[in-house]
């Protein structure tokens, strides 16, 4: 079955493309009808994992038109990975609002798309995506189910995002043994043993990397204000137009158009270099050229913490990622990001992972100078 994969998966997208073991795992749990927990780390190709799985079902089946739908928080990510899904040549379609291309919709209705992506609210409460799930055509078709950022089920689910609490739902919407497929770059065993509640996953396999990326180093800095901490950075000028700044704000409230402007300039590496923006801005969405990721104030939890900070490094090169240590945000973080946003004597690196299943000092230890700003301390 691996070397079939393998062969499939080349063929398709092409000879340069090689797919890792735990990839492998991942497919290969989906094509024998089993769900499957995913944790792997940011950058490391989670995506490939559902992508794949239609060419995988239609040469096993000797037929074609196999759906895999693919379940996911923001409109950033359908939007990123329907494009690269698009350049590839993969049948690939999307329903986000009620503003989608009418074509789109139309494509998605007749089955068109092979690989087709919702964000939660259109599927869950939008009762025209829920009936066109249990229609005659879609129930023959559909093969499996990912649930990609599947750490947000959780968070977001039980504070602002009514739709994702009800993704248990899906799987009485699907057909008898449909697979389910949950991806996420962090979730420790508690979490996943939740989240597998949750979704009524059916005695899922796991495969599970621990995320410390070796190429990035971890600081802390002090917060004293806005000026004085970033006034350097964005002492240059330029036009005011999205398209030419070099500093942009990125949240719930800038303008769709800008959105879109913002993301193809961050991840095609054009004059956009630093971007201002909420907790949630490049998760899921291809950022090769990061090299700084810099918090104000703490993350709620230390795996939020990793989360957000792995969204750097996707290219393999140096990335620091520094942490503004602001006093009066310690309020809202756990005991764990406390105690690492006001430690003053231990390895950064392994205060964050140590509590982190496969996690392993010896193992996945880095050298000094690429560990953390505490180097007299980190164990090579």
């Amino acid at each position: 079955m691996d070397v079939f994969i393998r062969d499939v998966v080349k063929s398709k997208l092409g000879y340069n493309i090689i797919m890792k073991d735990e990839q492998v795992v991942a497919v290969k749990a989906i094509l024998e009808g089993k769900d499957i927990f995913v944790v792997l780390p940011t950058g490391y190709g989670k995506s490939l994992c559902y992508m794949v799985l239609p060419f995988l079902f239609d040469a096993i089946l000797s037929e074609k038109g196999s759906i895999i739908i693919i379940v996911t928080p923001l409109t950033a990510i359908i939007k990123d990975q329907v494009s690269a899904c698009q350049e590839k040549g993969i049948s690939c379609g999307y329903i986000c609002g009620e503003n989608d291309d009418k074509t789109m919709t139309a494509g998605v209705e007749n089955c068109k798309y092979q690989l087709i992506y919702f964000t939660p609210e259109m599927l869950l409460l939008n009762k025209r995506w829920r009936k066109l799930l249990i229609s005659a055509a879609y129930q023959t078709k559909i093969k499996g189910l990912a649930l990609d950022e599947a750490h947000t089920i959780k968070k977001w689910g039980s504070t602002f995002r009514e739709s994702l609490a009800k993704i248990g739902e899906l799987r009485s919407l699907l057909p008898g043994k449909t697979p389910i497929m949950a991806l996420t770059a962090t979730a420790d065993y508690t979490l996943r043993t939740e989240l597998q509640y949750i979704i009524g996953m059916k005695s899922p396999l796991s495969v599970v990397l621990p995320p410390c990326k070796p190429n990035i180093t971890y600081k802390i800095h002090e917060y004293i204000s806005l000026q004085s901490n970033f006034m350097h950075i964005v002492e240059v000028g330029a036009p005011s137009l999205s398209k030419y700044k070099l500093v942009e704000m990125f949240t719930s409230c800038t303008d769709e158009a800008i959105k879109k402007q913002i993301i193809i300039s961050f991840t095609k590496g054009d004059t956009l270099c630093i971007v201002c923006a909420t907790i949630a801005f490049g998760m899921g969405v291809d950022c090769p050229n990061v090299w700084v990721v810099m918090h104000v104030g703490p993350s709620d939890d230390i795996e939020s913490y990793i989360q957000e900070t792995g969204r750097g490094g996707r290219d393999g090169l140096p990335c620091e990622a520094i942490l503004l240590n602001k006093k009066s945000s310690l309020r809202y973080a756990n005991n764990a990001m406390r105690e690492y946003a006001n430690n003053s004597s231990e390895c950064r690196r392994h205060l964050l992972f140590r509590r982190l299943e496969g996690y392993d000092k010896e193992k996945h230890n880095v050298p000094k100078k690429y560990c953390c700003d505490f180097r007299f301390v980190c164990f090579v």
